[in-house]
């Protein structure tokens, strides 16, 4: 049994123009130029373009904008033809205020400190949602805390410098990880 499916495909749409409005210049230097960029003459994909709106938006959280949004436009007017239009809307500029922590009992408050210096989550830094995390899971790998969660200071959530309470609660048992390693290169 042979079955034949006869495929139209239909007219080939490329990207013809794609122009950038409103992104910051230090946002632009950290995104690598496949994120900066739709290919002129390249196949139109919309994925592809949402995967840029979604990394432009990591990118300006990560660099002290935790309100950023990004919107496009995309003009189909001419058959075959698409001109895209990326607008980014960081919203403003924000640091990190004061950092309190809570919920300790047993663990020094020195022991978190440093745990929050050593990732970068300092007073006066960019407020930047990857270092939360990073700060997050180190806290966790620690092993001396159940639960680590960090949230605005109330009334600053708002404000361009914000404070954060760290608060953590304690596992009731410890664990400690121990590890040795060797590699050919650094031996």
């Amino acid at each position: 049994l042979v079955v034949e499916f006869a495929v139209d495909e239909g007219l080939r749409w490329v990207v013809d123009g794609f122009r950038v409005e409103g992104l910051p210049a230090e946002v632009t230097s950290a995104l690598d130029d496949d994120a900066l960029q739709l290919e002129v003459t390249e196949g139109w994909d919309p994925r592809r373009l949402e995967d840029i709106e979604r990394r432009w938006v990591r990118a300006m959280t990560d660099a002290g904008y935790p309100e950023a949004t990004v919107a496009s436009s995309v003009d189909t007017a001419e058959p075959g033809r698409v001109r895209v239009v990326v607008v980014a809307e960081p919203g403003p500029f924000v640091r990190i205020g004061e950092i309190a922590v809570a919920g300790l009992r047993r663990t020094s408050e020195s022991v978190v400190r440093r745990m929050l210096n050593h990732v970068g989550l300092v007073t006066g830094e960019p407020y930047s949602q990857a270092t939360l995390i990073r700060a997050q899971q180190k806290l966790y790998e620690l092993g001396l805390f159940r639960r680590v969660t960090m949230v605005p200071v109330p009334g600053d959530e708002r404000r361009d410098q914000r404070g954060l309470v760290v608060q953590v609660e304690e596992g009731l048992q410890r664990s400690y990880l121990v590890g040795v390693g060797w590699d050919t290169e650094e031996r």
